[in-house]
C-alpha cells in the first residue's frame, strides 16, 4: 500500500462524537436533588415563624421573642428587616427565609428548651452533647446560658475528666483543663491504661495515643509536669542510671498547669 492509500484509509475523527462532546460541555448542570427537612416533633408551634434546620435536616420552629431575649445573635441577625414586609400583591409573607445552623438536631432541641423558661438551668447531658451545647451557646452569644451550660459540661466531665481534658485542649481552655486535672487520679490514669506501670509496650502505646490527640501546647505542658527525673534500672543487674518516672496522679499539677509556656 503506497502512502497515500494509507493516508486515504486512515479513520477520519467522528464527528458525530466531538458534536456530543460539545453538547456535553454546554448542556446545563442537573438540577439539585432537592433536601427533604423533618418537622422536629415538638418545637414545631404554627405560631412560630422562625424557621431554623439543623445539620441533620431536622426543621424548627422557634419564637422570635425568646431568641431575641436569649441570644444576641438572633438579636442581630432578626433586627434586620426583609427586604419587603409585603409582596407584589400586597400580601403579607408565606414564611421567613430559614436559618441554617451547623449543629446537630439534639443540641438546637436543648438550646430552645433552655430559652423557653422563665429560670435558666444546668440539664443533665453526656460530655460531648455538653460540649457541643457550649459551643452552640458561645457560637449564639447567649451570655447568660454559658455559666449553666459550662457546669453541664462539668458534671458530665467529672466522671470522664480524661476525656474532658481532651476537649479543654480542643477549645484551648486553660480554666476547664485544670478542673479536668483536679479530677483524674491515679485510679483514672491505671483504668486508662489498663496497667499499674508503663513498663509494657500496650502501656506506652496507650499513653502516646492520648497524647496524639492534645494539641502541642497542651501535649508540652503535660508532659513536663507529669515526667519526674530520677535513679531508675532496666534490670537488677544493671546499676541505677538517670531517668524518669511517670506521675500517675495529675490532681497535684492543676493549679499550676500552664500551656502558655510552650506558646
Amino acid at each position: 500500500m503506497s502512502t497515500t492509500e494509507a493516508i486515504n484509509h486512515t479513520t477520519p475523527p467522528d464527528q458525530s462524537e466531538q458534536s456530543d462532546q460539545s453538547d456535553e460541555d454546554t448542556s446545563p448542570p442537573p438540577p439539585k436533588k432537592r433536601v427533604k427537612f423533618i418537622d422536629h416533633k415538638f418545637h414545631n408551634d404554627p405560631g412560630h415563624k422562625i424557621i431554623i434546620i439543623s445539620n441533620d435536616n431536622i426543621r424548627f420552629k422557634a419564637s422570635q421573642r425568646l431568641l431575641v431575649r436569649a441570644s444576641q445573635f438572633f438579636r442581630d441577625l432578626l433586627s434586620v428587616p426583609p427586604p419587603s414586609d409585603k409582596d407584589a400583591a400586597g400580601q403579607e409573607p408565606s414564611q421567613v427565609e430559614p436559618i441554617h445552623l451547623d449543629f446537630p438536631s439534639t443540641i438546637i432541641s436543648i438550646f430552645l428548651d433552655l430559652t423557653s423558661v422563665s429560670e435558666p438551668y444546668s440539664p443533665r447531658l453526656v460530655i460531648h452533647q455538653a460540649r457541643d451545647l457550649l459551643e452552640m451557646v458561645e457560637f449564639t452569644l447567649s451570655d447568660e446560658l454559658q455559666p449553666y451550660v459550662r457546669k453541664s459540661l462539668h458534671d458530665a466531665g467529672s466522671s470522664q475528666p480524661l476525656e474532658l481534658f481532651v476537649i479543654a485542649s480542643e477549645r484551648n481552655d486553660f480554666s476547664l483543663a485544670r478542673f479536668a486535672l483536679a479530677k483524674i487520679t491515679s485510679a483514672h490514669v491505671q483504668s486508662f491504661l489498663k496497667l499499674s506501670h508503663l513498663s509494657t509496650h500496650e502501656g506506652i502505646k496507650a499513653l502516646q495515643n492520648y497524647f496524639s490527640r492534645l494539641r502541642p501546647s497542651f501535649h508540652l505542658e503535660l508532659l513536663s509536669r507529669i515526667m519526674v527525673p530520677g535513679e531508675v534500672r532496666e534490670h537488677r543487674q544493671i546499676a541505677l542510671r538517670p531517668g524518669f518516672f511517670f506521675t500517675d496522679d495529675w490532681t497535684t499539677i492543676a493549679q499550676t498547669f500552664d500551656p502558655s509556656r510552650f506558646t
